[in-house]
């Protein structure tokens, strides 16, 4: 007991090593990105931090069993290297025993990736998804940066911000677009948002400017001066029925029909299930001797981590399209896997005596 306890804590320390470091990995990518997205004016500075934690929760699922895969390797690696291993088979804690304790770690960590797959995830990604729909119908120029250019309404407008007051309003608006059917530039000294109450559209309320319409290179162009001028910039968006794809709910797949429900089905499925089998994998593939090192294994561990799951990739792809039938799905790439663990397990120890160890019908090694 107190040395599966030992071999548990060293796998827990250094998965918490490896999910840390994958996380601040993918954060400071997603970050630059949503960073310069609202550098340019094209995501409220204030939804960052939320995005950025939605999509962390919803990207869960694609580094936890990779996370614990590494942890087994590099902590039982490590234990080869230090002789650790050596003292414990000497002991007569085989690496049978290793395996079984590394398999139990494994299957509450499947049960836990299991409910970040099916509930967790999910819904961050349709709560991602409804906060980004929100900043989109929002306004076009609620995120505007003073002294850039952006465009609003699908490109029909382009507007310009010097700069804004304290309560927030538009000073020295420009704005360039169609006004009923004809080219129109307007300029003003403020502007403000205002959306109808009834309607739901969106109007940009210019005051003391003025308005230019006429075409390029003609001479019948209008001017009109204004005390206060709106010009509907977005029509209330009628916004999607739901959540598709990976955040759709776990009570609708599993009553789903369409060939896209299947496939996200059999995605969230197989997330727990090689949890399993890549900890299964990295306890015979973490043996080294005290020279190789513990990272000896690394670039064979990832490069069949990558294989596994780019056929798990195509294997779903395949689905999709309905190349092949959905009770093949992607089973078959799990299958393959999982008999290639086995003849993997049987190379490196005797079959009957794996069966017997992992029965617990062994006979026990007497200490004197």
């Amino acid at each position: 007991m107190i040395i599966e306890r030992y071999l548990l804590k060293e796998i827990l320390f250094t998965l918490l090593a490896v999910v840390t470091v994958l996380v601040l990995i993918y954060m400071s990518s997603r970050f630059m990105q949503f960073l310069a997205a609202a550098a340019a004016g094209n995501l409220p500075s204030d939804t960052v931090a939320l995005l950025l934690a939605l999509k962390l929760l919803a990207s869960l699922p694609q580094f936890l069993p990779l996370s614990l895969y590494l942890a087994v390797l590099l902590a039982l690696g490590r234990m080869y290297k230090d002789n650790e291993m050596a003292a414990l088979m000497a002991c007569g804690v085989g690496t049978i025993n290793v395996l079984k304790g590394v398999l139990l770690f494994a299957l509450l960590f499947s049960a836990i990736t299991f409910l970040v797959t099916f509930y967790v995830a999910p819904w961050a990604e349709a709560k991602s998804e409804q906060v980004v729909n929100e900043v989109e119908s929002s306004s076009d120029f609620s995120g505007i940066a003073p002294g850039r250019f952006k465009e609003a309404d699908d490109g029909k407008w382009t507007l310009y911000v010097e700069s804004y007051s304290e309560q927030g309003e538009m000073r020295n608006l420009f704005a360039q677009g169609t006004y009923q059917g004809r080219q129109a530039v307007l300029v003003s000294a403020s502007a403000f948002r205002s959306v109808d109450a009834v309607s739901g559209d969106h109007f940009l309320v210019a005051e003391q400017g003025y308005r230019y319409e006429g075409e390029p290179g003609a001479l019948d162009f209008k001017i009109t001066q204004f005390d206060r001028h709106g010009v509907l910039i977005r029509q209330k968006m009628v916004m999607d029925a739901g959540p598709r794809g990976l955040g759709w709910p776990s009570s609708v797949l599993w009553q789903g029909q369409e060939i896209a429900q299947i496939v996200e089905l059999q995605r969230r499925l197989s997330v727990p299930l090689s949890v399993l089998l890549l900890a299964a994998l990295a306890v015979p593939l973490s043996r080294t001797s005290p020279r190789q090192g513990k990272y000896s294994k690394l670039f064979s561990a990832i490069l069949i981590y990558v294989i596994y799951s780019n056929a798990s990739s195509v294997a779903l792809s395949w689905l999709e399209q309905e190349k092949i039938s959905p009770l093949v799905g992607v089973w078959w790439v799990h299958g393959l896997f999982t008999l290639a663990l086995l003849l993997y397990l049987m190379s490196q120890y005797r079959l009957s005596w794996l069966l017997q160890r992992l029965t617990g019908r062994a006979p026990q090694v007497k200490r004197t």
